[in-house]
């Protein structure tokens, strides 16, 4: 199996979960989660790493690792 490169990686992922994504969060590998299981956010931004900075509707801003973390789609910007 081949190896994605990182850019390559990264351009899948901003594909996949577009700014304005909706998200519900299932699990967070972060041993001290600031973002409590079952909350639902917004993509606001994907940086160079391919990390989804969530808008939470909690007020809080924190990042999903895709590799690492659960979530499920809620609903794609049309």
């Amino acid at each position: 199996m081949k190896r994605m490169r990182l850019g390559e990686q990264v351009a899948q992922i901003k594909e996949e979960y577009p700014i304005g994504t909706r998200l519900k969060l299932i699990a967070m590998k972060h041993p001290q989660p600031t973002v409590p299981s079952g909350a639902v956010g917004e993509v606001v931004y994907i940086d160079n790493i391919g990390t989804l900075k969530i808008q939470w509707d909690n007020g809080r801003t924190f990042g999903i690792v895709v590799t690492d973390d659960k979530f499920e789609v809620m609903s794609k910007p049309k």
